[in-house]
């Protein structure tokens, strides 16, 4: 489904918040150059949740109209998968085949939103009996607000698809952003991560006032520096994985205004401690 050109169910707050997520904005006094060249934050990929209240899906029903809608007969830019009965622990195992929730169904629809790889979206959703449905695979606020309300639109027009089916959907929850940014313009340069994990321990731990937790580099077990930022005055936290490529991947949480406190952090301690951190890969 392409939503592009639909205006309901954006949300400009959020646009404006994620488009502040640039270094060139939060810290205009700093420029990138021939090394540091740092990208905005981008939206990879948003798990959410929502519901029908007081609401029963009948999932073989939903899932046999579907399957007739779907797959090489019909839409093939969408896929249909259902669950009826909790596998046998007896039964042997597909190869390449996962193993899905029991009583669930698994509906995945392709969504455009915006033009380019970046604007196309393979969304997964999971329905269960009691109303709820998780999605994964948003990476647009927009499409989060209008295909949740397209998708249960579909399923009340199923004749018996949901008990009552004038339920109304509720606001979807965020429960996870994963995103990602990079720093270094190209790969003839790389990040000194032994460095930098030290220097996120002695600048930025929350011991001297700054946010991080924890800041592990184990490359035997992982190639990245695993960051713990803590949230605010809570003992929540969100992670940021950072690779000699200067590749960063923030996730763990659901709001951006502490991805970008996190996205800031980072970039300020690259920039100011850039002579000690950047070195030439020679293996490019």
């Amino acid at each position: 489904m392409d939503i592009t050109k639909v205006d309901i169910g954006r949300d400009p707050e959020f646009d404006e918040l994620l488009k502040s997520i640039h270094f060139s904005m939060l810290c205009p006094d700093n420029q990138d150059d021939d090394i540091i060249e740092i990208t905005p934050l981008r939206i990879v990929s948003v798990v959410v949740c929502t519901e029908l209240k007081d609401t029963v899906l009948d999932l073989k029903r939903i899932f046999q109209h579907l399957d007739k809608t779907t797959g090489e007969n019909g839409d093939s830019s969408e896929e249909i998968k259902y669950e009826p009965e909790r596998p046998s622990k007896k039964a042997p195992k597909v190869k390449g085949k996962k193993n899905m929730f029991y009583n669930c169904l698994l509906w995945k629809v392709q969504v455009r939103d915006g033009a380019g790889d970046h604007g196309l979206m393979n969304v997964s959703i999971k329905c269960f009996p009691n109303g709820k449905f998780q999605y994964a695979g948003f990476n647009t606020i927009h499409a989060i607000n209008l295909v949740t309300r397209i998708i249960s639109s579909r399923l009340r027009q199923i004749e018996g698809a949901m008990t009552p089916n004038i339920t109304k959907i509720e606001s979807p929850s965020i429960i996870q952003i994963n995103s990602c940014f990079y720093i270094l313009k190209n790969k003839k340069w790389q990040l000194k991560q032994i460095t930098l994990n030290q220097l996120l321990l002695e600048k930025e731990h929350v011991s001297v006032g700054g946010n991080v937790l924890s800041s592990t580099f184990m490359p035997e077990k992982y190639p990245g520096i695993n960051v713990k930022f803590k949230i605010g005055s809570s003992d929540k936290k969100l992670t940021l994985l950072i690779f000699a490529t200067g590749s960063v991947l923030i996730n763990g949480y659901n709001d951006l205004y502490y991805y970008r406190e996190a996205y800031y952090m980072i970039c300020k301690l690259v920039h100011e401690h850039r002579s000690e951190l950047i070195i030439e890969n020679f293996l490019s």
